[in-house]
């Protein structure tokens, strides 16, 4: 059996999309983990992979980002009369 699939089914981690900005960069980045959540339905994101995160969203599954905030900003140019 698959080592992943053995470990999510023994502790009952489930699969999150976390979209955040880190401590070094204002662009929007993203990542999907394996975490357990807990009774309440909060998810339980380890103290050490929260430093210098800003943590946007926690989205359930793997979410497939097609487009981020600043993506399609193209540079302008300053036009003289």
């Amino acid at each position: 059996m698959n080592r992943l699939i053995a470990l999510k089914k023994v502790s009952n981690l489930k699969e999150f999309t976390i979209i955040f900005y880190d401590g070094n960069s204002l662009e929007l980045k993203y990542e999907t983990k394996y975490l357990p959540q807990i009774n309440n339905g909060r998810v339980n994101i380890p103290n050490k992979y929260r430093n210098r995160k800003s943590i946007i969203a926690i989205c359930e599954g793997a979410v497939n980002v097609l487009n981020k905030m600043g993506d399609r900003a193209e540079p302008f140019s300053v036009q003289t009369a």
